[in-house]
């Protein structure tokens, strides 16, 4: 559903960017790269704008260099995450993640693909400040200059920690559940579709 979300709210940028370079939001959607136009006419400016202004304040927002390097983020994401401009400003992605997967050839390969272009968009677990678990839903877009060289990347996210939070204290009640009791699992004709380990068959 946040996909959904994401790929609504940017692609209602279409008519004003037109045929500018665009990203892959999820599957099979793509928008445009929200950057500003030069030389279209001033209504148009203005409507890109107030566009980029209503996404500015629904989504959390940041950008990256080709390396990782943060550039700049805007409130909503620094709210998510619990950091200042300051803190974040300058500093590598790899502030928001942990320490044994920022050193991963998983992580790596990540930013060198971007580097080339390749957009990426899933849920994502990441660390906020003071060692807090943060999840997010979020699109990585590389930006394309005039040369066709990708000049930067840009994320935009929602927050669905409390979300995720819940459905995986759910899912580990249901595996505790399974666990210690008896638990076996039919098909409408009454055919045995998942017996589980603490089941024990006996005659009746």
């Amino acid at each position: 559903m946040q996909t959904s979300i994401l790929s609504r709210l940017l692609r209602s940028l279409g008519n004003v960017f037109g045929s500018q370079p665009s990203v892959e939001i999820d599957a099979g959607a793509k928008v445009p790269v929200p950057e500003k136009i030069i030389g279209l006419q001033p209504a148009v400016d203005s409507e890109a704008e107030a566009k980029m202004a209503a996404l500015d304040k629904t989504l959390a927002i940041i950008e990256f260099d080709t390396s990782g390097n943060i550039l700049h983020a805007n409130a909503n994401f620094l709210e998510v995450m619990g950091y200042t401009l300051a803190e974040v400003k300058g500093n590598h992605h790899s502030m928001f993640v942990s320490f044994e997967y920022s050193k991963t050839s998983t992580y790596r390969d990540f930013w060198l693909r971007l580097a080339e272009g390749k957009p990426f968009s899933d849920e994502y677990k990441r660390i906020g400040k003071n060692g807090r678990e943060v999840w997010i839903q979020a699109s990585y877009n590389p930006v394309l200059a005039p040369n066709g060289h990708v000049q930067k990347v840009v994320k935009f996210a929602t927050d669905i920690t409390q979300e995720k939070t819940l459905n995986l204290d759910l899912a580990g009640q249901i595996d505790a559940i399974n666990r210690s009791q008896a638990v076996i699992e039919f098909d409408l004709q009454g055919n045995i579709l998942a017996p589980l380990q603490s089941f024990k068959f006996q005659a009746i």
